[in-house]
Order: structure tokens, then sequence, then C-alpha cells
């Protein structure tokens, strides 16, 4: 929770007190001096509240006010350093909808120039010749995972290594961006679909929605084939796999991400369903085969799917997720973070609706057979919500099954835990959506 109450300070190698520069309103991170020594940037939030370090700031090394060089952008700012070269110019990389830019910015004036906005998903990394004209970034397309673009200035950059000749040779599944109206307000919501290898036009598939964690984070529209991604490789088995990008998400600017705040798995998770249904009514997805998995915050959402949701989803896999907020509350380690960016409300101040945007406060409604894993060392996540959703489960008469990794924290780390949970994954779903 010291994330949420971060100062950025001054010391001197030769002693003294350490002179405050800048006391947050909220997140800050990724500190970085010019090169002449005159200013600081950073990555910080705009307030208390708000669920991600998104923003550019900068200010002097003398101390005074900061200033948010990028108030308004409609996009999550997500690495940032000088460019090499020059005293007074940030280059930042980040989250737009879908994909990663690059763009470069004056201090002075707050000019912007962008770097690159193709259609790559590429992280906060990006590195710079000494003389700041060339850069290099380590980049994934739905086509090929990482491999090394080579850019100037603003020009597209270029592939120049070939990590993995082999994909040439395999049939992937086609992915696409998609976009749907939100049932509620209108409001356009987008995501990442996974179309089955060799897929007919007018013929219905089973649907896997994958929803990411965070929620402060986004699905691009990048490789996504890993233990945590599932999407080619269900494409492979004849799945359509689905990455909604709902609201409470990054890359879209500050109002949308706090846009679920005090309403955790309300408008966001109708987001999803809307998304659902839109698939439904373009005659790609089967409603009657339709699956939910996912991690950390997604694992809640597959836990929420499993209750609450349960009509609509036929198999669930809730990975490290939250089942009921009044003990998650008081033994995870971001109690802060989770109460103010996530809920924006201590659960002291309204018990009633956390425990209403609890899973298990729905167990009546639950009839979608589950899987439920989690590490035995998550503090994240403790592993007592998955215990509470399997004992309440269980004792519903849901079939469910609760796979523990020993040694495992908030995520799979050992590569004989991935083998076995894809493993896991999959067969859960050829056994109900199959």
């Amino acid at each position: 929770d010291q994330f949420m109450k971060s100062k950025l300070l001054l010391q001197f190698v030769d002693g003294g007190e350490p002179k405050l520069l800048v006391k947050t309103e909220g997140k800050l991170v990724s500190p970085h001096w010019s090169p002449n020594g005159k200013w600081i940037t950073w990555l910080g939030a705009v307030s208390f509240n708000d669920p991600f370090p998104g923003s550019v700031f900068v200010v002097s090394s003398e101390g005074g006010a900061s200033e948010n060089l990028v108030k308004g952008f409609v996009g999550s700012a997500i690495g940032l350093n000088w460019l090499p070269g020059s005293p007074s110019t940030i280059v930042f990389t980040a989250t737009e909808k879908q994909v990663n830019t690059l763009t470069a910015i004056s201090v002075p004036d707050k000019s912007k120039m962008v770097l690159n906005s193709q259609n790559l998903a590429y992280g906060s990394g990006v590195s710079f010749t000494n003389n700041g004209k060339n850069w290099v970034i380590a980049a994934s397309t739905p086509q090929h995972p990482n491999e090394i673009f080579l850019g100037e200035g603003s020009r597209a950059a270029s592939k120049i290594t070939n990590f993995n000749p082999q994909l040439a040779d395999l049939k992937l599944g086609e992915q696409e961006v998609v976009k749907w109206k939100s049932s509620v307000d209108s409001l356009e919501i987008e995501g990442v679909l996974v179309k089955p290898v060799g897929y007919e036009k007018g013929r219905r598939y089973p649907l896997i929605m994958q929803p990411h964690g965070g929620p402060e984070a986004a699905d691009l529209n990048g490789w996504l084939a890993s233990y945590s991604r599932w999407a080619q490789v269900l494409a492979g088995k004849g799945y359509v796999t689905f990455y909604p990008n709902y609201r409470g998400s990054i890359g879209r600017g500050v109002e949308f991400s706090k846009a679920d705040h005090r309403d955790l798995m309300g408008k966001e998770f109708q987001d999803m369903v809307d998304g659902i249904d839109y698939l439904i009514k373009e005659g790609i997805v089967d409603g009657d085969r339709v699956g939910i998995g996912g991690g950390s915050y997604g694992g809640y959402t597959s836990a929420w799917a499993s209750t609450y949701g349960s009509k609509r989803f036929k198999a669930s896999i809730a990975w490290m997720g939250i089942s009921n907020w009044y003990s998650m509350t008081g033994t995870a380690e971001i109690f802060l973070e989770n109460s103010t960016v996530h809920w924006d409300l201590i659960m002291y101040d309204n018990f009633q609706i956390y425990f209403d945007r609890s899973p298990i406060a729905h167990i009546k409604n639950a009839n979608t057979p589950t899987l439920i894993i989690h590490g035995a060392q998550d503090t994240r996540v403790p592993i007592g919500q998955s215990q509470e959703l399997y004992t309440a489960l269980k004792w519903k008469g849901v079939p469910v099954e609760f796979v523990i990794y020993p040694r495992e924290g908030h995520g799979v780390a050992e590569k004989a835990h991935q083998a076995d949970f894809m493993q896991r994954v999959f067969g859960w779903f050829d056994k109900y959506l199959k």
C-alpha cells in the first residue's frame, strides 16, 4: 500500500535532510532525471482514486509545482524516459485502446510528436541510440510474439529479427478488434476477437471469454498465445476467444478507468455480456456454448459469472480470483489500493455493497461447472478466496474442482505448473463446451 502514498525526495550525496519535491495525490512510479539535471519526470495518477499512474508529470529539480504534461490524454502512459541528446524532450510509451504508441513531448511548450502508432503491442520498453535519432522496441503482432523493431523519428518501424520462423508454417486464427455498444448507457466498448482456424462464416462456434485482470489493464491486439493468454491455442481447437476491454480498463483516459468505481461487476460486467450478445447477433458464437476464464480480477469476473451470471455460462475457470470482499479486504496486501482505486469506497463505510458484489452472495444462482486454481503462496489474493468459493459451490452441488499449485504466488511461474495448468484449462472447456 506504500504504492498509494509515494513521495519524491531529493537526497544530496554529502548528507543532510532529504528535500521533498513531490507529494502526489496517488500513485507515483518511474522517476527520471533530465540529461541536464534541471527536470525530473515520472508517471503518476491525477488523483488519489485514479486507478493507474498513466499521466506524465514533470517538476523542476529545484522544487516547485509539478505539471501534468498530458492532461486530458485519452490513453494511458506506461513508460517514459528522456530523449538522448535533448535536455527537454520526454519520450513516453502508452496504451491507446488496443495498441501501444510512442510519443515525444517537449517540456517547455508541451508540443507532441507521435513517433509510432502502428498496430503493435510493445509495453513500456524503448531504447534510443546515443544521438536520439533511432529507436528500438520489442513488439508483438497478432502473427508473432516479440521481435525487434527499428524506427527512425516518426517513420514506420521495421521488423529486423525473425526469432520464430517456424510460425510461417502454422495456421493461426484470424484476429481483429471488435466494437459494440453498452445496453446500459450506449457507451462504445472495444475488445479483441480471435476466430478459430478455418473459420466458416455462418457457422456458430463455442466461445471463451477471457477478461483481463486489474481491472486497470487492457488486452492488446498483439500475440495471444501463452500460458495465461489462450486464444491461438483455443483457435486451433475450434473456439472463438474474446478479450473485452470493459469500463475500468486502461487505454482510454482517466475517466474511463474510473468508470467502475462503486459499481464493481455492475456496468463493467454488463459491458462484457453485451459483447457476447453482439457476437451472437453477428452469427459468430453459439450462445448455448459460452465459457469464461480469467485470473486475478479476471478470476473475480469468472467467479461472478459462475454465480450471479450462471445462466449465461456453461463453464468457468476462476484463477486466483476474489469470491468474498469481506474477507478479501481484511487479509490482502493491498487494502488501501483495493479500497481507493478499485472501489473508491472503504468497506467499513458500506458493508452491504461489498457483500452484494461478492460472488458467494449469489451462490444460490450457481449452476456453472467451475475449475478453481490458486497458488499456495499468493498474498495479493489470498488462497482463502478460492477455498470459500470451492466450499460454497461444493455445498450447492455444482461440478467443481480445486487445484492448488505449491510455491506459486499471484500467477504460475514454474514451467511444469504452467504445462499442467494449460492441460487442465483446455480439458475443462472441452468437457463442458464441446
